[in-house]
């Protein structure tokens, strides 16, 4: 990152008056340099945080390169990240989301309008939710190698290698009570069993564990084995007859309502009937509505 563009997020942060805060160093900041809106030209985009108590993001992006000649198109701290369905970045800090373009040779920041706001919110929800279903197919996955090696399965995320990225929203439960990994600062303890992976406060100060499926509000659709028996949370039988249950809860927007995912590796029936297959995650419950179209944010 050049002098020029940190000294301009030196002053943005005040950092004459806070030189020693965490936003003041530049060790704590990234900087990337591509075409990133197709335009022919060189454009930065520097990141850095989360800082403070409210885990705020602070952002510079410039179109173009060279200080003489670049133009700044975005210089703030947003307290939560979104995007919208055209795929510009959602910026939102003190109530108000600010728009950024970077594609299609557009670089702009504009306010949102409320309907833009509330289509950045349902949109951002749906792409959240997909760090459940992939975490979990992750599991799944995990699981099943693990039965290959092990001939059974397993509650315990760390004999089974099964850690999620951090910056995870959504907490992962193998079994309905047990160990928690808690993730609340930036180094995680070593712990010898995992049952349940907590969401990553560390990042998202607003994320919240529930005790459980009953105190989330989230239902579980039950597994049957060949004999007939229930297959419920968790690593349930033996032998030939041992399955699991896997879950994850989160919040993936601005109501208390949790969003509820499952998956298993036996086939599953919903009170519909209609059929769950093994290895597939299913959402027990929605905490958003669908929108029209979700693409990656940009930047």
């Amino acid at each position: 990152m050049d002098t020029a563009l940190f000294e301009k997020i030196k002053a943005y942060n005040r950092c004459s008056v806070n030189g020693a805060s965490a936003a003041c160093k530049a060790a704590n900041y990234t900087a990337v340099y591509g075409d990133i809106n197709k335009d022919g030209v060189t454009d930065t985009i520097v990141k850095g945080g989360p800082f403070g108590g409210g885990k705020a993001i602070v952002i510079a992006i410039t179109q173009g390169f060279e200080p003489s000649t670049r133009q700044d198109v975005f210089l703030g701290a947003c307290e939560d990240m979104g995007v919208s369905a055209s795929g510009e970045a959602a910026c939102t800090a003190e109530g108000k989301t600010t728009l950024i373009s970077m594609s299609n040779g557009k670089a702009e920041a504009r306010e949102a309008s409320a309907k833009e706001v509330e289509d950045v919110s349902a949109n951002t929800a749906a792409l959240k939710a997909g760090e459940a279903k992939a975490n979990l197919k992750a599991l799944f996955t995990s699981q099943r190698a693990f039965l290959q090696e092990k001939d059974r399965y397993s509650a315990n995320a760390v004999e089974l290698g099964y850690s999620p990225e951090r910056g995870n929203r959504y907490a992962y439960f193998l079994t309905a009570r047990g160990v928690i990994q808690k993730r609340d600062s930036a180094q995680l303890l070593s712990q010898q069993t995992v049952n349940i992976i907590a969401p990553d406060t560390h990042q998202h100060s607003d994320a919240v564990l529930p005790s459980g499926l009953k105190e989330a509000g989230c239902p579980l659709t039950f597994g049957t084995n060949q004999d007939g028996e229930p297959v419920g949370l968790g690593v349930s039988g033996a032998g030939s007859e041992q399955h699991f249950i896997a879950y994850a809860i989160g919040n993936v927007d601005s109501d208390p309502d949790m969003d509820c995912w499952s998956i298993s590796d036996v086939e599953r029936k919903t009170k519909s009937g209609d059929t769950i297959p093994a290895g597939v995650p299913f959402q027990e419950r929605s905490d958003y509505e669908e929108p029209k179209t979700a693409t990656s944010p940009t930047p």
